[in-house]
């Protein structure tokens, strides 16, 4: 899938293409929300989903390392590295 073609859906074909194409990489919590950081095809997305009320209030490619690295930072792939 191109970026292009993702850009231009709607809410919420967006999400369900997420959840039915997507591999969720990781879960962050805080204090008022929950953001999903997707990889779909060659590209990242985050869902960032209101705690309280349980709507979306934006979904978006993450393209900047500085962020993608920020998920990644702390995971542990030691299972990963044992399997090989």
């Amino acid at each position: 899938m191109e970026k292009n073609y993702f850009t231009a859906l709607g809410p919420d074909n967006k999400i369900e293409l997420m959840f039915n194409y997507g591999e969720v990489i990781r879960t962050v919590e805080t204090a008022d929300r929950i953001i999903l950081l997707f990889l779909l095809d060659h590209f990242f997305v985050e869902i960032h989903t209101d705690k309280v009320k349980k709507e979306v209030l934006a979904i978006e490619i993450q393209e900047d390392s500085d962020v993608l690295h920020a998920y990644i930072k702390d995971l542990d792939i030691s299972d990963l590295l044992d399997a090989a």
